[in-house]
């Protein structure tokens, strides 16, 4: 092929010449792996003079990017960014992540760098997205691994679950400040008032729910055997009774 000097002008073969080109937005076809035809809006350099259509390398691989991504997102294949950060949040190293999986370094080195992954590997990287999978897998495969490896892996593994357990809450100062109070009150620290705030609640809210079934019950039992409201009113005051009683004696 050849090159022009000029970086502003492409080779046309139809004028026989280096030509200025203008760049056009067109719909186009690209077959992937010989899998399929992926339709794609591309970007295409035309000749100015007979509007012939030229190759550019740059705007080529543009458009070969959006038929892969495109591609990706219809087989549900994992894109390269998706890939390094499943490694990163692991703080490995590509070579430690080729080992972890068990694939030769090469294999892993080309997915991070655009080729597509097969669905078995793909399916595998999906797994090990989540940190109790990966721990498996350390396990199958610490011989592929150093000691050091093994160990800031495990450490990583480590916070990282602990952190999928922690549930972290932003209150605004001056409520800070009132349950900081409270707490201190009850001898507790804000985590344990919290917890104890919040368990509260739900007790409560599941003492609603049941009041409100029973309530409903009773309802269904008027309508059923026509009961009078007096009636009525001492099962309402007794089923909720039972609720209090029961929810106080868990």
């Amino acid at each position: 092929m050849q090159e022009s000097k000029d970086i502003d002008k492409l080779f046309c073969d139809k004028c026989d010449d280096f030509v200025e080109y203008e760049i056009k937005s067109v719909n186009e076809s690209r077959n992937i792996l010989n899998q399929e035809e992926i339709e794609i809006n591309a970007k295409i350099a035309v000749c100015k003079n007979c509007k012939e259509k030229l190759f550019h390398e740059k705007l080529d691989k543009e458009n070969q990017k959006r038929a892969f991504d495109k591609f990706r997102e219809k087989k549900s294949i994992l894109s390269v960014k998706e890939i390094k950060d499943i490694r990163k949040k692991y703080k490995l190293t590509q070579k430690e992540m080729s080992s972890l999986l068990g694939w030769g370094e090469i294999t892993y080195h080309r997915y991070e760098n655009g080729s597509l992954p097969d669905q078995s590997h793909n399916n595998q990287l999906r797994l090990i997205k989540e940190p109790s999978n990966v721990k498996i897998l350390l396990k199958n495969n610490s011989d592929n691994l150093s000691s050091k490896t093994i160990k800031k892996l495990n450490k990583r593994l480590e916070e990282m679950i602990a952190n999928k357990n922690k549930v972290e809450v932003t209150l605004p100062e001056e409520l800070y400040k009132q349950i900081k109070m409270k707490a201190e009150k009850d001898k507790m620290n804000i985590s344990e008032y919290l917890l104890f705030l919040i368990t509260k609640k739900n007790a409560a809210d599941k003492a609603e729910k049941e009041i409100n079934k029973l309530k409903k019950e009773i309802q269904m039992s008027i309508l059923r055997y026509k009961t009078s409201p007096a009636a009525v009113w001492n099962q309402k005051s007794i089923s909720e009774e039972k609720v209090k009683y029961k929810i106080k004696n868990k």
